[in-house]
C-alpha cells in the first residue's frame, strides 16, 4: 500500500479483545553484565502462532495471558513446565480490523484512530 506521497506504508490494524479492555502480554526479563562490565536490563515479549480470528492479518501474535494466570506467570517459584502450559493455553479471543493510516503518525491522538477504515 502506498500513501498519498507514493511511499510504501503498512496497513495498521486495531487488534483487541472484545471482552477485556486490558490484556497482558507474556514477557521475560534479564539483568546481565555486558563485556564492558555494565549492567543491562533487557526484555523480550513472547510470540506464538496467530489466533484463527486474526491470522489473515499476521501469522504471529503475542502470547496473551488470561487474568487468572498473571500471578502464576510472575511467581519465581513456578516451574518451567507450568510456564510452558500457560503459553500453550494462552488467550486467543481476539478481533481485528483495518484502521486509518493516521495511526502511523505519533502526532495523532484521538479515539477516531481505532475506528474501522473503509
Amino acid at each position: 500500500m502506498r500513501n498519498l506521497a507514493g511511499c510504501q506504508v503498512h496497513q495498521p490494524y486495531f487488534i483487541h479483545s472484545p471482552t477485556d479492555p486490558i490484556i497482558a502480554i507474556a514477557g521475560l526479563c534479564s539483568l546481565w553484565i555486558n563485556p564492558n562490565g555494565e549492567p543491562v536490563l533487557s526484555c523480550a515479549l513472547l510470540t506464538r502462532a496467530a489466533a484463527s480470528s486474526i491470522e489473515q492479518i499476521h501469522h504471529r501474535m503475542p502470547v496473551v495471558l488470561a487474568p487468572e494466570n498473571f500471578e502464576e506467570w510472575l511467581s519465581a517459584t513456578t516451574h518451567s513446565e507450568a510456564l510452558g502450559d500457560l503459553v500453550h493455553h494462552a488467550r486467543d479471543d481476539f478481533a481485528g480490523y483495518r484502521v486509518s493510516l493516521w495511526v502511523n503518525d505519533a502526532r495523532n491522538d484521538s479515539e477516531e484512530l481505532v475506528e474501522k477504515a473503509e
